[in-house]
Parts: structure tokens; sequence; C-alpha cells
């Protein structure tokens, strides 16, 4: 059967809305939006590196939306690059559903991830709490149960850094037939696809878009891991305080 989807400059902009997912290398952006749609729109797979194969912008348009992934920040080869690609996706400008794909480790958000959405949601300038969305993708499945925005403290960290905060969240369960496979297409989990195709819509002002700032990125990493340090050494302490007053009062029995 043949394919109604046409790639982005090849033809003439048909879509009249745009799907964007925004994620760092190996985040399965790719995979995803394939699967969504059931058909082979993006190059996906492992690259030789071991890292995703999404590197610039890629679109593809199908069934009159543009379907749109852009890579993170975390490389920072590529970093530039990738800054560019988010800005000109974004600059498109009209109808817009922006989904965040993230990976958890040991159920904790990765620092790239955050700041990679610290970045993207700054330079946008224009998205109020709840009009985007986040799927933490190839999550294991006894660990979904487990999971949720407590665990993440996601919206927290949003907080601290002045950007705008999701509840829209959904953790994807991780699917075996797809790993270490190049350009596979299988079906989304029911609600893993409800979940992306009523991700929020809003309109996003191509003239309201700022340059995004990839060049404060290390400095911001580096902020963080010390904020990281300074908390670890206020939970030791505050640990060590408690461990006393337990033992004072067993003392006193």
């Amino acid at each position: 059967m043949a394919s109604d989807a046409v790639a982005v400059g090849m033809a003439p902009a048909l879509a009249d809305s745009s799907l964007v997912m925004i994620g760092n290398p190996g985040g399965g952006k790719s995979t995803a939006m394939n699967c969504l749609v059931e058909e082979h729109l993006f190059k996906s797979g492992t690259s030789p590196d071991g890292c995703g194969v999404t590197y610039q912008l890629d679109s593809r348009e199908h069934q009159g939306i543009r379907y749109t992934g852009t890579p993170g920040l975390a490389d920072i080869d590529l970093r530039k690059a990738a800054a560019a690609a988010i800005q000109k996706a974004l600059r498109i400008g009209g109808d817009f559903r922006i989904i965040f794909v993230l990976l958890l480790d040991d159920n904790r958000i990765r620092d790239d991830d955050l700041l990679t959405m610290n970045l993207v949601l700054e330079a946008a300038n224009q998205i109020p709490q709840n009009c985007y969305a986040i799927m933490f993708n190839k999550c294991p499945l006894k660990a979904i149960k487990k999971l949720n925005m407590a665990n993440s403290k996601l919206n927290d960290k949003l907080t601290d850094r002045g950007v705008p905060t999701t509840d829209l969240v959904h953790f994807a369960p991780k699917n075996e037939d797809l790993e270490a496979e190049d350009d596979m297409v299988a079906p989304l989990p029911y609600e893993t696809k409800e979940f992306l195709l009523n991700a929020p819509r809003l309109e996003i002002d191509a003239d309201k878009v700022n340059d995004l700032d990839a060049e404060s990125y290390d400095q911001m990493r580096d902020a963080l891991a010390e904020e990281q340090a300074q908390t670890r050494v206020a939970e030791e302490a505050r640990e060590k305080s408690e461990q006393r007053e337990r033992e004072a009062l067993e003392q006193q029995k």
C-alpha cells in the first residue's frame, strides 16, 4: 500500500498542525512516531555508536499532521546543531502538540533530560502550565505501577527553575520486540497511543520564540550537580539528627 507521507522539504507543506517529540538520543522518539502512525516514516533504531539516530531536525507529513523529531542537548558535539533544529521546529509556528520523550535511571529523571526541557521551555517562551506532555519511554513493565510524579519529583524541579509544569505524564512500557531493531513498526499499547494522540494542543507564535541558549547547558549542569550534592548533604544531616533523637528516646525508656 502506498504511503501518503511526504518528507518536509521534498514537497509543499500540507500539514495544518504539528506533533513534535523532543528528547535526547536513544529515547525512542522516531520509533514512537512510527508506531503511532503504524507506518515507517522515520529511520529508527540504534546507531553504530550505541546512541539514537535523531541528530538533526527530522519531519514528515502524514494525513495532515507534521510529525517532527528533534534531538536533545546532551551530546556536546551536536549541541549547537540540536539547538538550531529545535528552534527551527518551534519557529514553524501554528497548531502544536509538544511531547518530551524522557528516560528514567532507577526511577529518577536524567539530568540531561531535565536541562533539555528547561532550555526548550524557556526558548518557546509561551507554553502555559499543562500545555505540553511528557512520556517516560521504555519503562520496565513490572515497575510502571510504582512510577508516579512523586517518585520523579519532576514538577518540583521544573518549578525551581521557573518553567511551566505539567500533570500530563505517561509511563510507556518497554517493548522487547523493538530493542536493538532498526526501522521496526509495532502497535503501541492502547494507553500510550491515546496519550500521544490526546496531548494538549496550543498555538505557537513563531515571532515569540527565543534563541535556545545551548551555550549555558554545561554551566546549568554544573549548577544542578552542586544543588544535588547540597541536597544529599542536607538529607544525610537530617537522617543523622533523626537517628540521634531516636537513640535519645531509647535511652530515656
